[in-house]
């Protein structure tokens, strides 16, 4: 940070109304693919775990919160030379730890091309493009499972959401196929609303496990299964928090 600062007094980029704004971005594009595609030529050859000395001068990265702005080079170039030399390797051929996969090049490149455009996919008037991504996605989808074409897809912000999102569609189907209409009589008083064993994302999604004839109930219309297995996939926890397993 100290060389961040001390960058302050000499810049004179002001990001929302220079004029050579554009001329300043390519610069500091340029730089940072530089530094990219150096340290990705250096994975074949370095160690895979960073060296005590290079997780020491992570200590730089800290320090007290700038007042001032610092110069956009100057913040590369401090992640580069503190942050690379810390890494784990786990993008070469030789890191044998945990299950990581690694960006294919098309990837990473168009990575940095969507950073660039910098769309809110929200709504589809807002990034037509991000938009017409997600159809491309669901066509493709449909096809690699063979789904049929009246299948819609929703796209969530990671595994968690998509948990959830598994698990209030299985509340729906499984309690339809007991005759309840969660849409139009809510979840009081639904078959097997026990609670003494429940999925973490479960509680939140209003899924519960089957209890009681109301349970059985609901067991046999699903065909003797509980009423949420993927509950499991999630983890299971008893009365006192313990996960079971």
């Amino acid at each position: 940070m100290e060389a961040c600062r001390r960058s302050i007094a000499a810049t004179t980029i002001t990001w929302s109304i220079s004029s050579n704004y554009n001329v300043t971005v390519s610069q500091l594009l340029s730089d940072t693919a530089a530094r990219a595609a150096r340290y990705l030529s250096s994975i074949v050859d370095r160690r895979v775990a960073p060296l005590p000395e290079d997780i020491a001068r992570l200590g730089e990265l800290g320090g007290p919160l700038p007042e001032q702005p610092c110069d956009p080079a100057s913040v590369v170039a401090l992640l580069d030379e503190c942050g690379s030399p810390a890494t784990v390797a786990s993008t070469g051929g030789r890191y044998f730890g945990f299950v990581i996969g690694g960006a294919l090049p098309a990837a990473l490149a168009a990575n940095w091309l969507a950073t660039a455009w910098d769309q809110n996919a929200g709504l589809r008037v807002m990034s037509p493009v991000a938009a017409i991504f997600e159809d491309v996605a669901l066509a493709w989808t449909r096809d690699i499972f063979g789904l049929p074409l009246s299948t819609g897809v929703g796209f969530v912000t990671g595994a968690t959401m998509a948990n959830f999102s598994c698990l209030a569609a299985a509340r729906h189907a499984v309690l339809a196929r007991a005759g309840w209409d969660v849409e139009e009589q809510g979840l009081f008083g639904a078959p097997g609303t026990h609670h003494g064993r429940r999925s973490r994302r479960g509680d939140d999604a209003g899924a519960a496990r089957p209890a009681g004839p109301f349970g059985d109930h609901v067991d046999r219309a699903v065909g003797g299964r509980a009423l949420l297995p993927v509950g499991l996939a999630v983890g299971i926890e008893d009365e006192c928090g313990r996960e079971v397993r």
